[in-house]
């Protein structure tokens, strides 16, 4: 009696690799439609108008944002000025921080004056370092004097200064935010409308992309034509 193995050949119709076929693209489809509902959920795209963040943001570009979560200095949002106004400005001191704004004589190339900031985080003030700032200082544009800028500061912070010297402190509440823009010679930020409420801000930015770019095609075609 001897052994012996019998082959089995299956074969398989076109029809069914056809179904078979289908069904992979079908389930594709449908898992794509679930990411970008989720991403167009929690994601929201603006297009930037101007030049106040220059030269991290540029004027056209796409800012792409999520939710306003975990917030730290640094980041890149979007805030709500009034109903139809959105701007996109940097977080320079968070909730509970305190800020003081110090008028220094101007390095050797730079304007005769200019402005430093310094944030007291909870252990003391340290000068905030900021190597975004386009043109590298922030300059007491407009002003004249040391007297102008007094004024401006008082009239901004509602006179919430420790005195009149060259010294200016703003305190932020439990639930505001600080931002400037890195353009801070052209840009309208927290110096002209004072700090932030959380719920005035939108999203973290957390993607910047240009005009030009393939995302950017995708994004203008795809979603808002």
């Amino acid at each position: 009696m001897s052994n012996s193995t019998n082959t089995i050949d299956v074969l398989i119709e076109p029809s069914e690799r056809n179904n078979k076929a289908w069904e992979i693209a079908f389930w594709i489809v449908m898992v794509a439609l679930v990411v970008i509902t989720l991403l167009l959920r929690f994601l929201s795209f603006s297009t930037v108008s101007g030049d106040s963040m220059l030269n991290t943001v540029h004027d056209q570009d796409i800012a792409i944002c999520a939710p306003a979560w975990g917030l730290e200095r640094g980041d890149i949002v979007t805030a709500k000025v009034n109903d139809d106004k959105i701007i996109i400005k940097r977080v320079v001191a968070a909730p509970g921080d305190k800020i003081i704004f110090r008028l220094v004589d101007g390095a050797e190339g730079e304007a005769e004056k200019v402005v430093e900031i310094y944030v007291d985080k909870g252990g003391g003030f340290e000068r905030l370092r900021e190597d975004y700032i386009f043109g590298g200082v922030m300059n007491v544009s407009g002003f004249t004097s040391q007297a102008m800028f007094r004024q401006y500061v008082y009239r901004l912070f509602n006179g919430d200064m420790d005195d009149l010297s060259d010294k200016y402190v703003v305190s932020l509440g439990e639930d505001e935010y600080f931002l400037l823009g890195d353009n801070r010679d052209n840009s309208s930020d927290s110096r002209t409308y004072g700090a932030f409420k959380k719920e005035q801000i939108i999203g973290k930015v957390i993607k910047i992309t240009s005009k030009g770019s393939t995302l950017f095609w995708i994004i203008d075609h795809l979603l808002f034509n």
